[in-house]
């Protein structure tokens, strides 16, 4: 359980251990937003990749630069700026990464790849080869409940599908461990196929109760128990309607 020391213990060295793997994806989403400030894929990468760094600041420059392409827009010039020695840098890159990208052998991830980005080698081998280590990781694992949520959620993404089964199968070991079994059954209800969300829904239901607990207001508190019986995070946003 990661609300042990020894579970806090390997939940920030899991962070940890992603940070890096995000720090090696940045180096190429960074050089191609460079090259690039208009593609919708690669903004979207950043705005990911600094949510995972909780880097509000690059967060939100990358969310605004992403919403202007949305919205049919351009941007004037790319935040990442690259002197000509990176020009030439990527120029070598692509070269390298066409010739590799001639010589992969699945089919599958490799459409995925040349699909995700077209017009650059360097990031389709990049892509190739984190999809294939994923692919092959999704082979491996035990839980076949938790898989076939990941492959529901991203049939054509085995990165994605990574990501999610790991996501999901430590949301569902944890609401193995949690205690309050009344808060535990509306998470379930809510969610009953999602284990991510019956951890985020149990986590803050919990929190509103032992909020409600605490509340002075009586009869503000019993319209808002009368309004919302099963639901105490409803309860939490009424009461505080009703005495604010």
């Amino acid at each position: 359980s990661f609300s042990t020391a020894a579970g806090q213990k390997k939940y920030k060295e899991l962070k940890a251990e992603m940070l890096v793997d995000v720090d090696e994806a940045l180096k190429y989403f960074q050089k191609a937003e460079s090259l690039d400030p208009n593609d919708p894929n690669i903004l979207a990468a950043l705005v990911q990749a600094y949510g995972r760094k909780e880097d509000d600041a690059l967060y939100m420059e990358f969310k605004k630069r992403l919403d202007v392409v949305k919205k049919g827009g351009k941007n004037a010039g790319s935040y990442i700026k690259v002197d000509s020695e990176m020009k030439d840098f990527k120029d070598e890159k692509q070269n390298s990464s066409y010739r590799y990208m001639q010589s992969v052998s699945d089919n599958e991830v490799k459409k995925i790849a040349e699909r995700e980005y077209p017009s650059d080698y360097s990031m389709q081998q990049f892509t190739y080869d984190k999809q294939l280590a994923a692919k092959n990781y999704i082979k491996t694992v035990t839980d076949s409940e938790v898989k076939k949520i990941a492959e529901r959620e991203y049939p054509s993404d085995y990165s994605m599908q990574q990501h999610t089964y790991d996501k999901q199968l430590a949301a569902k070991n944890y609401m193995k461990t949690v205690t309050d079994s009344e808060v535990k059954r509306i998470a379930e209800r809510e969610y009953p196929s999602d284990n991510s969300m019956q951890q985020f829904t149990y986590n803050n239901q919990l929190t509103a109760k032992n909020y409600m607990k605490t509340v002075t207001n009586s009869s503000a508190k019993a319209q808002a128990i009368k309004e919302y019986p099963n639901d105490f995070t409803m309860q939490k946003y009424t009461y505080d309607k009703l005495v604010h």
